[in-house]
Order: structure tokens, then C-alpha cells, then sequence
């Protein structure tokens, strides 16, 4: 977002109001510099936005010998110094359209004087700098002219305008100020500033001793015009301010005393307030100088006594004591009392999640605005986006990362987290879950669930947050819809019980299968309405949602309305006489009111009557409807209906908003304050969400798992602190005596201009960035979770993988650090706090050189992390960055190295070739992150590669008999065999594909394999704790992952189709010894790949040993016990023997390490492998001069190398020809796309899809809406710019949301050619064949990691024809060219060849093959495979 821009939000709402204020002119760069200082001092001191006024020249002077002030050039030079040396944003006027372009570039705001307000050509170049432009209306102009002012910047291309009202002509040398004109000027629909000193000059009413004259003024009565401004309700004061008026050399009378400024600016602050409380028996305290340690307040009345407050966390001016002796605050900037609240009973920490663009930053704006704190204005709330605090956040209008507020509502505090809605920002949802306790999962009425609603709904089951629902944009269903109460109550019903549904599939044990089917099914028929029949999970449960337990909100955020079925209960309820409770739970669901009988009833009660409609449709939506029709009415009829509804419910509406020309306005003021949406959301959230006290205990067995124990020799006393300090957290013990313990869910930067200035006491502090130049410092976000976290404290920073009883073997996961600040975080704020308990959300200063990316705090070592955070998707797009200058590389290293810590998504690595690797979560994220490096982390010119897409590698294997097809794999002679190359040791592989299921168990528990294997773990999807999060608390997670590994295996053979009971009981049994067998995992020891430990032991008959291996990886998964995984030894009776045997076991540790190359690099183009399971027969045999005296093998010399790097490298080649022969296949990564569009827009986006090679599940069409919602696999490879096609070819009426779905193999021969009669008949000899898209995949990633790449040269040479029938042959010119080396036949085929790796019977010149190959002999092409 521009500068101009930002800071024209902020002053649009600013609270009470903002500051325009300065000296009039320019005098000198000593005093202008001198007032800049003690105005921002004033300001900052009473939380007033400032901008600093002055002018380089006065031109309308009354008298030529008037002083003017230093002129343009030397002015601005003094005026850009003020703002570099306070960060001050500055005010200055222009008198001529020359002047704009110089004035631009130093001035925010560009100011243009009242004389001049109608000049054309002084507007339109004054907006085209694109600064802010403030108007003053002339003191000759009604205040209807400045609407076209007003209008002239906006059409010029300039929306930021304001105006200014400073006073009108009345009779000779006078000004008056209307109040009305402060209303009536808004009609220019911009913020409105009073000028409350100019408005009291006195042009040329002032006359000089030497007979001239000068401008005059009434500076006592500057006052009393301020006050009624701020009474009206204007947004900014407009104040020349100088140190000493009597002395100025230019409009003194009408200058403001400097010494007085801060006590005028106390009691328009009051004035304020006065008015936002509607004038409850107000008393204005002022901090007490000589107290503020004791926070005690004066009155400014004598008859009131001083008043002594709990300690607050900032410096208070304004405190506002009502009738009832209670105390209410309000959170204007830097006038706030935080409401940070010391009983844990009253604390409530929720998130906001929902799909993109569902309206929860809108909803924020609103939630925020009506709680009073002042920091969003409710006119602004929904359009000023305040939680989006980021440049990039507000230019795309998406939300990109989570940031926290606190609110007060009701003597609660409320800790709100917006998160992101784009799936690339998942990451956000994960860290804004972890820290809270509910989420507002928001659904749009008209959009319905979508699916990003799943994948928030699946993060807060599995972070097992308490949710409320909130049906958002239920207007839409009045205005765009057109849709009649009882069709809007259909509709509302359908979403209520469909969010119910996804909730009970994620309860039940199958949810994986049930719910993610749409992401994550098979390759084959996962569209089909039977994959889709997780609508139809039955759950004896009671509903998670039902409006009548008053959990679901419906809302209108746009326009700030919003209700709970409890409200309208309440309101009906004196009219029937019964409890609000009994019709709570009648006005949901098919309970209809018998006016006959006055009696609830029913369906069956009201059978025989017309227009039956339930109690929600009738006594809920049709009032609801009748109000919007009456608002929207074009014809004026519906002010009855307003009017009624105002006077009904004793609904404050000014006047100017009801008469109003837009209707929307008119609407959003009445059913704002008759529906209030803060106190509907807010008082659910208390009503329903639960404290922390509550959350932690009900969280504990996510937050901190119970751990086994294993080893008898740990101490105890350690094992007993580290469980008191579990029952710490579990009972969210707040006392100063308990251990504190915090968890950070990621680290974020900021600048350092964002920080506070001043400490706690009104000290200035010397902030020093922590990385140097760059000027940003890096904060944790941290949530409480026991005892008390405060400035200053040593504390523990332990990383995922400490044990705290393993002591000093994992003393590297163990830091101390300093906690040098506390910070409150106040969305675009942030706020020092001396302390916080357990409960409150804080960000933590000085733990940016500790943490990475999440970590636990803890005040005793002697305490478990917690458990990592669950993601819903794994950072899949990759791009490799280099400087354009080298020069810059060290910048680059340090920037990757700060963004890494900084974005809690993004991977950084380096790949084989050297290259710095960027891992982001989609286009969205990638583009932020090197919007980052650029401007923020690196600052330095990147070069940016095309995306690196990932692939696996596989083998064909669709069988129709898996029986037959394991016991091919045992007794099949189809291997490959191999020797290395001393020849001592021969070697037999096989590979058979593991089942879909199977290998998706094994990859979904990478990380749980790499606990439990000790191996290191890959970077997944899905955690460790993301896995015992599926598992009951009481079950161990090794027998639970055994059985998902049996059950997976099951339903493959179960979804073959065999109905022979005995066969499918038979292939069972196989797959159980071959689970006992498992002697390795691979790549990186936690893979989706197996290695089985050969069925043959012992030594050959021809003397050579079987190395054996170990199936410790079945014995560690429990399928095997401990005493039955040694292979028994061959006959030992010769020391030859034995020393082979020992040899034997020693390679072992090679055929691993060969296995894990060979599947990390597959043959085809070294992507991974995957789902394969390879079987390795390696025997050894003794060495030839080996002497019976049993002399040793190692003290002869191997002239081929050291023999087990043989026997590795031996082995990867042979399981990669292993795999060349089973008909290998590429696997890409498949996206689930989400598709939305209007009718006549549908077949452009088909054939978008059809360029990308997508794959169409299902499209239908929205109830009540002209939409389509299609659904589809789009290949990674095909994404990338995917969005901005589909937009170009549909008008942008198309959007698409992208999500991670599975692993798809291409079901192309990447080397296959036409063979038989049939499939030349089909594909063509070649020359008529389609591109074989699997082959170019391959190519394309074999270019990328510079392996050689076979591409033709002219793939389809021919012959051109002459008119001769015979050809004359030049032989000597042919042989010149060393193009032939036989004789040729005398036959016209002389000059063809045949070429294989052509089609075959495809004729070939043979001059062209020799040129391709760069030979003299038609050679054959060899495979670079």
C-alpha cells in the first residue's frame, strides 16, 4: 500500500480525532525545530495521531512589507529535515500549480488555502502528486461547494481528500463559524477538519502604530470553537501552535500558546468521550505527576478526591467514572488502559477461521469497533481492514498473516487472532489454533462450506479448540439472491447440518477416509458419489453446532449486524408469555406457533393450515426481510417501517444517517444498532468458548502429551518436576509461584518504528535493531500457559526434540535466554507490559537469536515441549534464488537465513548443485516471500529460477491377482543380478510395488517413523504430533500405527474385487511374514520405499555367504518380538567360514546404505522412488588366494576399491535396473482444485483446465445461485499461473483455490513405441503420435539437473521427391562425408535405415542419423537411463 494511502486510513480512524498543528510559518530551522519536538511530545503524551504544519511561504499577506517566510527551495529543504528527524508526517500549502511537484515530494499532505479552493488547475496538480490533498473552504463559499472541490482531486485520480471548514464572511473584517456547515460539509464523503484558530481571524482588523493594518483575531475564544467542533463529531483539528503568539511575525492573535496546548487537547479528549458515552455522569482524572508509579488520578474538579487504580500497563490521561462508581475506559491510541485481565475465569483466546474471502477481517474490523476501544471507527469498520496490517495485505485484499488484539467486552478479556483464509498461508491457521482456545469458524451463507471450511474445521478438532459457527453475509440472500424467508431458512439449515456432518466424520475413526476423500482419494474413481459419502456418516453424538445451545451466529459483517436465536427469544418472550430458555429451542428447527391455540407445536400440528412456516422463518427472517425491503424500498415507502422498528426498540439514529440519499447507508444504520454484531459474537464467545482454566485441561493431552518411560535409571527427581510442572499447565496455574511455561508458535519481524518509544515509566528507549542495518526486529508470539511471564527474566528455550531426562546428551536443544520485553499486541500496535500471566497472549522481545521458528519456554529445564504444530499442507513449490551481482551473495544468505525465521512456512535449502532453494506453499506465498528478500531481509536485485517441481518414481503395478502376483515376487527368476566389480560378491534384486494404501500410511507417518526408528525425519505434511493426535491419550502410538499399517493393507486386498474368502485370507497371511521382514525404509530411513531381508540364510553350497540382515524396523513396529529377528548363521566349523560370516555382517550396513541411494535417486530422472519394496540378495564369496591357513582378506590390496563402497554402489545400480525393467513410471503431485464461475463463463474456464491437463471429479450448480462449482486434479507442474489464465480467459468471473491433494502416477510408458499392428493402427508409425507427456517431463528435469537428454535433432525426416524416377547416387560425395562404411544395395532402401530408437519400420536417412549421433556409423541411440 502507498504511504499516502496508509496514512490516510489511519487518520480516517484515528480516535477521537487527529492533529493537524504548527507554527504558521517558517521562521527559522532552530525554532521550527524547537516546536516539533514539544508538539510530537504533546501529542505522543496524550495519543493524538499528529501531522506537523507549516508554511515556506505566506502569499496572501495584508501587506507587502508582511514577512513571508524562507521561500519554496530552502522551506521544504528545513521541512524535510523536521520529518527524517521526528518521523513526523508534514502539512504544508501551495499557491500555485507549479509548486505541486516540488511541495510532493517532502509533504504528505499538500494543503491548498481557502482563497484558492475552486482553482482547477491548482487542484488537479496538487492530486496528481498522489498525495493526500486537505481543502479549506473559502471564507466566501457555501459548504455545498466543496463537494466539487472535492470531486476535481477525485477525478484527477486522487481519492485522498479532505476538507477543511475555517470559518465565513460576516460583515467587514470578521469571520463566524457555523456549526451546521461541520454536517453539512460531509456531503463531500471525506473526512472533515476544523480549523479552529483561522476561523477566528480578524482579516485587516488590526491596526499598526505606523497607520497600516494587519490581520487580527480572537485567540481566547480558539476554545470554545474547538470544543463545539469536537462536540459535532469532527475528524481532525486543524491548530497553529506557537511558543510565544504575542511575538509571531505572522498571524499571532490567531496562534495557539504552546505552553497551554496540552491542556486544551486533555479536554477535548474528555468532550469526546462525553459524547461516546452518551453523557453518563462523566469526571475527568488527570495522571498525577508526582504518583504515576502509584497510578494515582486527580480530579480536575475541587470537590472531587483522588482515586487510586489497579497498576495498567501504559500511561493514562482520561479516565471516564460513571454514576455507579464503576470504572470504564477507553481505548484510545496511547490513551489505553489494556485489558489485560488479571482473572484467568475472564480471559477468552479466540482465532477467526474460515475459507478465503468469507468475511473474517471484516468481521474483526466490526468486533473490534464495538467493543469501544476506538481504534477502528464503526464507520470505517469492514472498509479499513485494521488487522491487515501489511502493504501487500491490503493491495491484494487477502489476509496473510495471523495478528492478535486484545479487546475488553463485559469485564472480559478477549485475546482475538485473525488468521488467513488463502490455503498458501495455511501455516498462520496452525500457529493462531495453537495459541487459542475457540475459533468463530465462519461460513458464507451464499458460498456455503467450501474447501479451506474442512481443512480450519480439521485444525481446530485436531488443536481441540471449542468452535462457534457464524453464517456470515446473510444479506446476500435478501438483495442478490432474491431468495423468500422460508427459502433462506432451507438454505441456512442445509449449511448448519452439512459443518455438522465434516465435525462427526472428524470424530469418527475413519475421517481420514471419509472426509479427506475429495483431497487425498485414489487416482482412479475419487469424483464418484460414493467417495463422496462423507455427507452420509451417522453419529449418535449430539450436533457440535445448534443454534438453540446459541453457539451459531448469524451475521451480516458488511453491514454490522448480527444475531444469536437467544436475542430474538428475549424479544418474544414477554409477548407469549414463556422463558426466553423454552423458546430458545423452539425457534430452531420444525416447531411452528399455532396463532389458534397460541401453542407451539409440530409439523403434524399444523397439517391443515396455510402458510405454515417454522418459528425461525416467521418470527426471525421475515422481520429481518420486511426491514431490508422497507430500506431498499426505491419508491420512500418503506420510512414507516424504519421508523417503527426505531421507535420499538428505542434505537438511537441520528438524523443525518436516516436521511441519507444511499439506502445502503440508511440500512446499515438501523440494523446495526438494532442488531448490534460485537455484542452477538462477543457474548456468544463468552457464553460458549471456554476460559483457559477450562481449555488446558481439556487440551493437555494435545499440548503435552503423556511420554513412556522406558529406562529405569532416570531421575526421578527430574521425572517428578516435569509432571508437576504438566499439572501446571493442565490446571493453567496463574500464581507467581508456579513454574512459567510458554509456548511460541512462530517468530515474526517487524520494524523498529513499529515498536513503543517509551518504556513503562515515560521513559524514551534506545531501540537498536537486531541485525543491524536491515532496522528489523524479530518478536515471538507467545501464549502463557502457567505461572508469570515478565521483563527481564532468564528462561529456558527448549526446541521439539529436548529430553529433559536425557540430560546432557541433549544439552544442544536447551538455551537460556533474556526476555528483554513484553508487548502487547494491539493488531497494528504494540504496547509495553511489565508482566503477564497464565492465559494472555504476548510478544516476546529478545528470543530472535534462540528461535527458529516455534519453541517452549519454561522457567525449570526440568519440563517437556510441547508438541509441534499440525500443518495441513507441506511447502511443495520451489524456486532456486541467486543474487544478480554475486557481489551480494552474502546478503542473500543472510536474508534467506532471517525469512526463514520470520515466515513459520517457508523451507530454505541448498541443493546438490549449490543452489539456494526457496520452498513456499503456492504462487501467493512465493511471490510475498521474494517481495521479503527483496525489500525487507536481503535488499539486494534477485535472480529468480522456474518453479522445481518435485516427482516420484514407480513401477507399473496394476495387478488383478495380488495373490499371484506375491508369490511371483518369492519364486519369480525375473531379477536382476549383478557382481561387483572385484567379483566377490553377487548380487539379486527384485521389487514388487507396495499397495496405494500402504504407502500413503507410510508417508503420512514420516515423522512417527522417524521417533520411533530414531531415523531423520522428512519434511511432511503431517508431524508426529499431528499423529498422536489421532491416537486416544491411554494408546500407545507404536500399536496404533501397527494397526493403521495392517488395516491399510487390508483394505487394498479388500478393494481388489476377489470374493474367495480363502484367497483373500491367503494373501493376507503373505503380506503379514513379508511386515515381519522389514529391514529398512527408505529414502532417508523413514521412506515410503522397503527393504525385506532376503528369505534365504546361510552360506551357499558353492561357499559363499548370504548377507542376512536384521528386520529390526519390523521389531521396532511391534510385528516381530526382539529374540525372533536374528537369522540364524551358516556352518561356522572353518575359520575361512567364520571370517566370511563376520564379514558378512559387517556389510550390512552397505546394502542399507545402497538401498536408501538407490531410492532417494531413481533411474528414470533421480527423482525419490516410491512405494516399492525391493528384496536384496547379496552373497560374498571368499577371495581365490585366500590360503587355508584362514589369512585375512583385508591384508591383501583391492585393486577396485575399498569392497564395501563396492558393494553399496553395486547395489543402488542394481535396484535402479531393477526398476527399469518392472516398467517404471513418473508420479507428479496433484492439486484438488476448487473452481467457481458464473454459466456463461464455464467453457472458457474447461478449456483452461484442458491446457493444463486436469481432470474433472464433478461440477454442479449452487442452490439459488447462476454459479458453478467445479471440482478437479490439476498436476503442480501445471499450476503455476494458473490463476491469472483463468482469470484472463474469464473476465476474472472465475476463481480457484488450490490445494495439496496426493501422489498420481502418470499412467504413460515414458519409453513406449508403437510395436504391435494394433497400437501402430492407433498411435501411428511416429510420425503421427502425440507427445508422450511422461518422456517430456522426464527431459525437462533431467535438463534442470544438467543429466544427459536424448532429443531429435528433425524427428520425421523425409525425402524431398524430384521429377526423375531414377535418383543419380554421387558414392564418392557420399563417402566423402563418411556417411557410409557398406555397400549399398542396389535397391532404392540403399539409402534407409531402419532405426529403433525411432518407431520401428520408420525410414531413417542415414547421413541424418549419423549427423545426430555426431559419428560415422549409424550407432544406436544409448538410454541415458
Amino acid at each position: 500500500m502507498d504511504s499516502s494511502v496508509l496514512l490516510y486510513n489511519q487518520l480516517k480512524a484515528a480516535e477521537p480525532f487527529f492533529l493537524l498543528a504548527g507554527p504558521n510559518v517558517i521562521e527559522s530551522e532552530e525554532h521550527i525545530f524547537r516546536m516539533a519536538k514539544h508538539i510530537k511530545s504533546v501529542a505522543t503524551k496524550v495519543g493524538l495521531p499528529l501531522v506537523f504544519k507549516s508554511s515556506f511561504d505566506k502569499a496572501n499577506r495584508t501587506s507587502s512589507k508582511s514577512f513571508r517566510g524562507p521561500g519554496l527551495e530552502e522551506g521544504l529543504k528545513i521541512l524535510e529535515k523536521v520529518k527524517t528527524a521526528y518521523d513526523l508526517p508534514i502539512i504544508t500549502d501551495v499557491h500555485e500549480a507549479s509548486q505541486c511537484e516540488a511541495v510532493g515530494k517532502v509533504a504528505d499532505i499538500i494543503q491548498i488555502p481557502a482563497f484558492l479552493c475552486r482553482q482547477t488547475d491548482l487542484l488537479v496538480a496538487a492530486a496528481k502528486t498522489g498525495k493526500i490533498i486537505n481543502i479549506k473552504k473559502g471564507q466566501f463559499c457555501a459548504p455545498s461547494v466543496m463537494v466539487n472541490s472535492a470531486e476535481k482531486v477525485r477525478l484527477a485520480g486522487n481519492p485522498n481528500v479532505m476538507v477543511c471548514e475555517r470559518g465565513t464572511m460576516f460583515g467587514y473584517n470578521d469571520l463566524i463559524v457555523d456549526p451546521r456547515n461541520l454536517e453539512w460539509i460531509r456531503e463531500a464523503n471525506c473526512p472533515v477538519v476544523a480549523d479552529v484558530t483561522h476561523a477566528l481571524q480578524q482579516p485587516a482588523g488590526r491596526k499598526l502604530d505606523d497607520g497600516g493594518v494587519a490581520s487580527g483575531g480572537l485567540r481566547e475564544l480558539i476554545p470554545c470553537i474547538a470544543r463545539t467542533a469536537v462536540a459535532v463529531g469532527v475528524d481532525g483539528i486543524f491548530m497553529e501552535v506557537h511558543d510565544d503568539p504575542s511575538n509571531a511575525p505572522v498571524d499571532g492573535p490567531t496562534q495557539w500558546p504552546l505552553r497551554h496546548l496540552e491542556e486544551l487537547l486533555v479536554e477535548l479528549i474528555a468532550i469526546a468521550v462525553f459524547i461516546c458515552v452518551g453523557g453518563r455522569g462523566v469526571t475527568l482524572y488527570r495522571s498525577h505527576p508526582r504518583s504515576m508509579s502509584r497510578n494515582v488520578y486527580t480530579s480536575k474538579h475541587a470537590d472531587q478526591d483522588q482515586i487510586e487504580l489497579p497498576p495498567q500497563r501504559g500511561q493514562a490521561i482520561v479516565v471516564v467514572v460513571c454514576p455507579k462508581k464503576e470504572s470504564e475506559t477507553f481505548d484510545f491510541p496511547a490513551l489505553i488502559f489494556l485489558p489485560m485481565a488479571d482473572n484467568t475465569r475472564n480471559i477468552r483466546n479466540i482465532c477467526i477461521l474460515a475459507h478465503v474471502d468469507h468475511g473474517k477481517t471484516t468481521l474483526a474490523d466490526h468486533l473490534i469497533a464495538g467493543t469501544g476501544s476506538g481504534v477502528v471507527h464503526p464507520k470505517l469498520a469492514g472498509r479499513l481492514r485494521f488487522m491487515d496490517y501489511l502493504d501487500e495485505e491490503q493491495r491484494r485484499a487477502i489476509t496473510m498473516k495471523s495478528s492478535s488484539i486484545a479487546l475488553h467486552y463485559k469485564d472480559h478479556s478477549i485475546n482475538l487472532i485473525d488468521s488467513p483464509g488463502h490455503m498458501d498461508f495455511c501455516s498462520e491457521v496452525s500457529t493462531a489454533a495453537r495459541l487459542s482456545d475457540g475459533a468463530l469458524v465462519l461460513v458464507d451463507a451464499v458460498e456455503g462450506v467450501h474447501i479451506q471450511t474442512h481443512a480450519v474445521l480439521r485444525q481446530a478438532w485436531i488443536e481441540k479448540l471449542t468452535p462457534c459457527l457464524v453464517l456470515n453475509k446473510i444479506d446476500r440472500l435478501i438483495s442478490e439472491l432474491k431468495l423468500s424467508p422460508l427459502e433462506a431458512y432451507t438454505r441456512l439449515v442445509r449449511i448448519v447440518h452439512e459443518v455438522n456432518w465434516i465435525v462427526s466424520a472428524y470424530k469418527s475413526e475413519k475421517y481420514l477416509s471419509d472426509v479427506d476423500a475429495i483431497l487425498s482419494g485414489p487416482a482412479g474413481d475419487v469424483g464418484s458419489d460414493e467417495n463422496l459419502s462423507f455427507l452420509d456418516v451417522e453419529d449418535d453424538e449430539e450436533d457440535t453446532f445448534q443454534p438453540q445451545k446459541g453457539n451459531v451466529a448469524f451475521v451480516c459483517a458488511l453491514d454490522g449486524w448480527g444475531f444469536c436465536i437467544s436475542e430474538f427469544a428475549e424479544i418474544y418472550a414477554s409477548k407469549f408469555g414463556v422463558s426466553a430458555a423454552a423458546l430458545t429451542k423452539a425457534l430452531w428447527g420444525p416447531r411452528y406457533f399455532n396463532p389458534k391455540t397460541k401453542m407451539i407445536v409440530g409439523k403434524k400440528g399444523v397439517a391443515g393450515m396455510k402458510n405454515a412456516r417454522p418459528m425461525f422463518v416467521q418470527f426471525v427472517l421475515e422481520p429481518l426481510w420486511q426491514v431490508y425491503q422497507a430500506a431498499l424500498d426505491d419508491d420512500g415507502g418503506g420510512k414507516v417501517m424504519l421508523e417503527k422498528v426505531i421507535k420499538s426498540f428505542n434505537l438511537n439514529v441520528p438524523p443525518r444517517e436516516l436521511q441519507n440519499k444511499d439506502q445502503k447507508v440508511v440500512l446499515q444504520a438501523v440494523m446495526s444498532r438494532w442488531l448490534p454484531l460485537a455484542d452477538a459474537v462477543l457474548s456468544m464467545v463468552v457464553r460458549c468458548m471456554p476460559d483457559p482454566v477450562a481449555a488446558q485441561a481439556f487440551r493437555i493431552g494435545r499440548l503435552l502429551p503423556k511420554r513412556q518411560v522406558l529406562s529405569d535409571g532416570v531421575d526421578s527427581d527430574a521425572l517428578a518436576e516435569a509432571e508437576l510442572v504438566r499439572r501446571s499447565v493442565e490446571a493453567c496455574d496463574s500464581s507467581p509461584e508456579a513454574p512459567c511455561v510458554a509456548f511460541v508458535s512462530k517468530m515474526f519481524a517487524v520494524p523498529m518504528k513499529v515498536l513503543p518509544h517509551r518504556g513503562l515509566d515515560g521513559e524514551i528507549e534506545n531501540n537498536v535493531s537486531d541485525e543491524g542495518e536491515l532496522n528489523e526486529c524479530f518478536l515471538a508470539f507467545a501464549r502463557i500457559f502457567s505461572g508469570v511471564l515478565y521483563s527481564g527474566q532468564k528462561i529456558f528455550v527448549l526446541s521439539a526434540l529436548y529430553d529433559p531426562l536425557k540430560g546432557e546428551s541433549v544439552k544442544k536443544h536447551l538455551q537460556v535466554a533474556e526476555l528483554q520485553s513484553l508487548y502487547l499486541m494491539m493488531g497494528q500496535g504494540l504496547t509495553h507490559v511489565a508482566s503477564a500471566h497464565a492465559g494472555n497472549l504476548v510478544a516476546i522481545r529478545g528470543l530472535g537469536q534462540h528461535i527458529l521458528k516455534s519453541a517452549t519456554l519454561s522457567s525449570t529445564k526440568n519440563c517437556w515441549p510441547f508438541s509441534s504444530m499440525a500443518f495441513q499442507i507441506a511447502p511443495t513449490l520451489r524456486v532456486a534464488i541467486e543474487p544478480t551481482h554475486p557481489a551480494d551473495m552474502g546478503a542473500l544468505t543472510k536474508g534467506l537465513r532471517l525469512l526463514n525465521r520470520a515466515d513459520p512456512f517457508v523451507g530454505v535449502t541448498v541443493s546438490d548443485r549449490g543452489e539456494n532453494v526457496l520452498s513456499a506453499a503456492g504462487e501467493v506465498h512465493l511471490e510475498r516471500c521474494i517481495k521479503d528478500l527483496k525489500e525487507r531481509f536481503a535488499r539486494v536485485s534477485l535472480e529468480v529460477s522456474p518453479p522445481l517441481v518435485s516427482y516420484k518414481e514407480t513401477i507399473e503395478g496394476n495387478v488383478a491377482d495380488k495373490l499371484e502376483n506375491l508369490k511371483f515376487f518369492r519364486t519369480s527368476s525375473d531379477y536382476v543380478e549383478k557382481k561387483t566389480a572385484n567379483g566377490r560378491c553377487t548380487i539379486k534384486v527384485q521389487v514388487i510395488k507396495l499397495p496405494p494404501s500402504l504407502t500413503k500410511v507410510l508417508e503420512d507417518s514420516s515423522d512417527l517413523l522417524g521417533d520411533i526408528l530414531g531415523g531423520r525425519a522428512s519434511q511432511t505434511s503431517k508431524s508426529f504430533d499431528t499423529e498422536i493426535s489421532r491416537i486416544a491419550e491411554d494408546e500407545n502410538p507404536i500399536e496404533a500405527l501397527k494397526k493403521r499399517i495392517m488395516d491399510a493393507v487390508e483394505s487394498d486386498i479388500l478393494s481388489s474385487g476377489d470374493d474367495d474368502k480363502h484367497r483373500v485370507e491367503k494373501c493376507k497371511l503373505k503380506w503379514q511374514k513379508l511386515l515381519k521382514r522389514i529391514w529398512a525404509l527408505g529414502p532417508s530411513q523413514v521412506g515410503p520405499n522397503i527393504l525385506l531381508t532376503p528369505d534365504l540364510k546361510g552360506k551357499g553350497s558353492d561357499g559363499s555367504v548370504l548377507i542376512c540382515g536384521s528386520s529390526h524396523v519390523s521389531q521396532k513396529l511391534g510385528f516381530v518380538d526382539a529374540s525372533g529377528i536374528g537369522n540364524t548363521p551358516a556352518d561356522t566349523s572353518s575359520e575361512v567360514a567364520q571370517a566370511l560370516l563376520v564379514e558378512a555382517e559387517s556389510l550390512e550396513s552397505s546394502v542399507v546404505s545402497g538401498f536408501q541411494v538407490a531410492t532417494a535417486a531413481g533411474p528414470l530422472c533421480d527423482e525419490p522412488m516410491r512405494g516399492l519394496a525391493f528384496i536384496i540378495e547379496a552373497k560374498i564369496e571368499p577371495l581365490m588366494a585366500q590360503s587355508d591357513e584362514g589369512e585375512a582378506s583385508h591384508h591383501q590390496p583391492e585393486q577396485y576399491g575399498i569392497f564395501r563402497g563396492q558393494v553399496m554402489t553395486t547395489i543402488k545400480d542394481a535396484c535402479r535396473e531393477a526398476v527399469l525393467q518392472k516398467k517404471p513410471r513418473l508420479v507428479e503431485a496433484m492439486y484438488f482444485c476448487e473452481l467457481n464461475t458464473s454459466t456463461e463463463h464455464l467453457g472458457s474456464m474447461y478449456a483452461v483446465l484442458g491446457r493444463r491437463r486436469a481432470r474433472v471429479l464433478k461440477e454442479e450448480m449452487q442452490e439459488g445461485s447462476p454459479l458453478f462449482t467445479v471440482h478437479a486434479y490439476v498436476p503442480v507442474s501445471e499450476s503455476f499461473g494458473f490463476a491469472d489464465e483463468l482469470r484472463r480467459w474469464t473476465a476474472g468471473a472465475a476463481s480457484a483455490l488450490l490445494v495439496l491433494s496426493h501422489w498420481e502416477a502418470l499412467p504413460e510408458d515414458p519409453f513406449f513405441v508403437p510395436k504391435t499392428e494394433e497400437e501402430i493402427e492407433e498411435f501411428g508409425d511416429g510420425s503421427s503420435m502425440l507427445p508422450n507427456t511422461a518422456r517430456k517431463l522426464i527431459n525437462a528435469v533431467r535438463r534442470k539437473k544438467g543429466l544427459p537428454v536424448e532429443e531429435k535433432v528433425v524427428q520425421h525426416a523425409t525425402k524431398q521427391r524430384t521429377l526423375a524416377r531414377k535418383v543419380k547416387i554421387d558414392m564418392e560425395k557420399i563417402n566423402s562425408k563418411n556417411c557410409l562404411k557398406s555397400t549399398f544395395s542396389e535397391r532404392h532402401d540403399a539409402l534407409f535405415l531402419e532405426a529403433e530408437e525411432f518407431a520401428p519400420g520408420s525410414l531413417v536417412p542415414r547421413w541424418l542419423l549419423s549427423s545426430y549421433h555426431g559419428t560415422t556409423s549409424p550407432t544406436p541411440m544409448e538410454s541415458p537411463l
